[in-house]
């Protein structure tokens, strides 16, 4: 159910040989995968009970979009909200309100 988009870089890394290319899975990035899984299970039992859900989430230059099939659906359509929400973000982390 989830759709990572990167707004940055691929996050791939090369070892020093440079026909492989292999991704460094950190433990941060194990947290966010076990979160977004987490995300799916409440997406899917929210569906079970026939509510649609459309959850937009941000991780450094990643956005995560996860929900329902409609919720992806129309989250899909209007990439601008998940744009703007990562906008939002990232100037309210660097100049925090008080």
């Amino acid at each position: 159910m989830a759709q990572i988009r990167k707004l940055g870089c691929d996050g791939m890394r090369t070892n020093s040989r440079p026909e492989l290319k292999v991704p460094q899975v950190s433990a941060r990035q194990e947290i966010l995968t076990s979160l977004v899984s987490a995300l799916d299970s409440v997406c899917s039992a929210m569906s079970k009970l026939n509510a649609e859900v459309a959850c937009v989430t941000v991780h450094e230059d990643s956005v995560i979009a996860v929900g329902t099939e409609k919720g992806r659906i129309f989250l899909n359509s209007r990439k601008e909200i998940q744009t703007d929400f990562h906008k939002r973000l990232k100037g309210f982390l660097l100049f925090p309100k008080e």
